[in-house]
């Protein structure tokens, strides 16, 4: 910066952005201070509302019927749910995907699992 006749005045030494930015980051600190510091607690809150039970309702069950007339594959169908159940029956993964060749009934597969008393609280 070039020195001015001003030299000891703030607006002379720092651009009108920067005296901006420390404006704004005093008056945060006046906001702070006055609301007792609260923002510090903000993530204890957070964990807090994290670990209780959840407020979503839930939704209906949105999965489409299985076939009325489709080969019963119960060892499919059995190593799917052991594979997606624990041994207390709660699930073990978020999403899952079948692989295969088309027509081998992955989506009947999955539609009757979707419909599987056991599956119906996930």
């Amino acid at each position: 910066m070039q020195p001015s006749s001003s030299a000891g005045r703030a607006e002379a030494e720092h651009p009108a952005l920067v005296r901006a930015t420390h404006w704004i980051n005093a008056a945060a600190m006046i906001v702070m201070i006055l609301s007792g510091w609260r923002i510090y607690n903000a993530v204890t809150a957070l964990l807090r509302v994290l670990a209780g039970p959840s407020r979503q309702k839930r939704v209906a069950m949105m999965a489409p019927d299985p076939p009325q007339e489709s080969v019963e594959r119960p060892n499919e169908f059995g190593k799917l749910k052991r594979q997606l159940l624990d041994a207390k029956g709660d699930s073990v993964a978020i999403t899952a995907a079948l692989r295969g060749a088309g027509g081998y009934g992955k989506t009947t597969l999955a539609r009757k699992l979707a419909h599987d008393p056991e599956f119906q609280d996930f």
